[in-house]
């Protein structure tokens, strides 16, 4: 196959996206040496929507190719063509498209800051954005997802509902993440006219209200987490690493402490403490009024 690899759409989807320049000059001088034969079947895959399929050839990618982030990166870069086409039948700008496709810089600049060199992190996650089951509006990303839980009776098991997903990089200003709200009702009703979506619901680290011991009660976070109900709590959720990078193997007093939330949480779990994932929803009073 292989005609899925085009140098110069290359061109075009890079010179849109926010990578820095040096990134840039990183995936072209690997598209040189790139085998376009290494990545057809995960490409087939991912534009085929077979995710337990493609999970499971990008996790066998990167226990066995060095270079598995980056053949990952121009494999999605090539992939939002596919993205294209499915946002030109729903009627989606090329605005919001490369707003959503932004997530591949965000992931670079996010890969560069923990491991101090350029690159990509291998991801089987940007399969959804890809598939236009995750799209950004504004501050935040909205993904099409069937609730599929029975421990909450606001929801059913077969309703669907607009999970927030939080990008990594500017601050979480309340007043923006209001906008996206007010954006994403009325755009998911028109352009996925298909689903009855119940409620915005996010599960998050962000979302737990353990992280109100360490913010004021005016900071972006906790007004952020007061626009939601509690649904549940994991305490078990492996969340660290979101707010600790590298820290796979190490001890807790071996946490980086390089920012003041790091610091303080750090001390907290040498207390003995856990952090915890919650997922929260909507109020019912702005939901109503979006």
């Amino acid at each position: 196959m292989s005609n899925w690899f085009d140098k110069e759409y290359l061109k075009e989807i890079t010179s849109k996206l926010s990578f820095a320049d040096e990134m840039v000059d990183v995936i072209f001088d690997f598209s040189e040496r790139f085998n376009p034969c290494d990545g057809d079947e995960i490409y087939e895959l991912i534009i085929s929507d077979k995710g337990t399929e493609f999970d499971e050839k990008v996790k066998l990618l990167e226990a066995n190719n060095p270079d598995a982030g980056m053949i990952m990166l121009l494999i999605y870069l090539m992939a939002t063509r596919h993205t294209k086409a499915i946002y030109e039948k729903r009627g989606i700008s090329d605005e919001i498209l490369y707003d959503t496709m932004q997530c591949f810089a965000i992931d670079a600049a996010n890969y560069e800051r923990v491991n101090k060199k350029l690159g990509f992190r291998t991801n089987a996650w940007n399969r959804r954005q890809i598939n236009g089951t995750i799209i950004r509006l504004g501050r935040l990303e909205f993904e099409i997802k069937k609730w599929e839980r029975n421990d909450f009776e606001e929801l059913k098991p077969d309703d669907y509902v607009l999970s927030i997903h939080i990008p990594r990089g500017d601050n979480l200003l309340h007043t923006e993440c209001m906008d996206s709200y007010k954006q994403a009702k009325p755009f998911f009703k028109e352009k996925f006219p298909e689903y009855d979506f119940k409620q915005i619901i996010c599960s998050s680290w962000l979302m737990g209200d353990w992280l109100k011991l360490f913010l004021s009660e005016n900071s972006n976070i906790v007004l952020f987490q007061n626009d939601f109900d509690l649904i549940s709590i994991n305490p078990d959720d492996p969340i660290r690493g979101w707010v600790f990078d590298n820290i796979e193997g190490k001890e807790v007093k071996d946490y980086p402490e390089n920012t003041s939330l790091q610091r303080k949480v750090k001390a907290y779990l040498l207390e003995g403490n856990e952090i915890y994932l919650a997922s929260k929803i909507l109020k019912k009073e702005i939901w109503d009024n979006l």
